[in-house]
């Protein structure tokens, strides 16, 4: 039925977007789609994460929680930003940056700042990103995209920047995507996808694009999500998973799908989360967030859910 709905969106501040949904009878639904932060760390520890207004990718130093701007319109070279989000970083050490608006994905140097776009509507062929708000690399190299309005995981061939739909309603089989706003690969390449509408998490078979939901109500124990934006692994394989909707972090049990609270506002001390978007894990098991309208950087202690400010933006 919703295919043959009329879509109508309304642009409001960079972090929400309206969908509305009418159809012949009226007014349907009204869905507020909650945009991740982008935000990764690497090897060495540092953290690096996206912001829209103005578009920009920062550095975290995770010792002293200096910022310092790597790449932004005026800083480095190449096609200028629009609204970067999801990032990860290759095996080269070449940040990976999907910007929504531009419909692109940015290989960006992190030294540097230089970006080039290595897949769009204009490079390589396939299938066009529609809203790709997340992506993650995968060990082969290749590059996944979630795409939100797509509600697709879109493969991504870094080299040529041909696009193919590696799970959607029409690739895989198992429950369809309704709004995947986070993707990252586990040790045995399986893909995990938080899916905001759907308020759950999914593996995805990398070569078969079938989808299970690992996590969601009915399905796993503990405290439901109220509006998941990203997720992220921590060094045993499980999945923690930041909550807009309840200013909370959550742990995933992915052999079990069972939830639990790591910190949140009855979980943990500390300065509190508001609207935490993006999320990642340090090489020790300490979380990181982003968080208070993107300006916020806390690291969380994952036994206590006790909560510190590492950078302010």
């Amino acid at each position: 039925m919703e295919r043959l709905w009329n879509r109508f969106l309304i642009s409001i501040p960079l972090t929400v977007m309206i969908i509305l949904n009418i159809s012949c009878q009226g007014a349907d639904t009204i869905r507020v789609l909650s945009f991740p932060g982008g935000l990764t760390v690497a090897e060495d520890g540092s953290i690096f994460l996206t912001l829209g207004n103005p578009p920009r990718i920062l550095r975290v130093d995770p010792d002293s929680g200096t910022v310092t701007t790597i790449s932004a319109n005026g800083v480095g070279s190449g096609p200028e930003f629009s609204v970067p989000r999801g990032l990860a970083i290759d095996d080269k050490g070449m940040l990976i940056v999907a910007d929504s608006t531009l419909k692109a994905i940015f290989s960006v140097d992190s030294i540097t700042g230089n970006r080039t776009i290595i897949s769009s509507s204009s490079v390589g062929s396939g299938t066009n990103f529609r809203n790709p708000v997340d992506v993650a690399v995968g060990f082969d190299g290749n590059i996944v995209v979630a795409d939100a309005d797509l509600k697709a995981l879109v493969m991504t061939n870094p080299l040529n920047g041909n696009r193919s739909i590696l799970s959607d309603s029409d690739t895989g089989s198992g429950t369809n995507f309704n709004a995947p706003v986070g993707v990252t690969v586990d040790d045995d390449e399986t893909l995990l996808v938080a899916d905001q509408f759907r308020n759950a998490i999914f593996e995805v078979d990398p070569d078969t694009g079938d989808r299970t939901v690992l996590s969601k109500k009915k399905v796993g124990s503990g405290p439901l999500f109220i509006q998941i934006t990203g997720l992220a692994l921590d060094p045993d394989g499980n999945i923690v998973v930041v909550d807009t909707g309840g200013n909370s972090v959550f742990g995933v049990e992915t052999a079990t799908g069972d939830r639990s609270i790591i910190s949140g506002p009855a979980t943990g001390s500390g300065p509190f989360f508001q609207f935490p978007r993006g999320i990642g894990v340090e090489n020790d098991g300490n979380i990181i967030v982003i968080g208070n309208n993107n300006r916020i950087v806390f690291r969380v202690n994952p036994v206590n859910g006790d909560r510190i400010i590492l950078a302010e933006i």
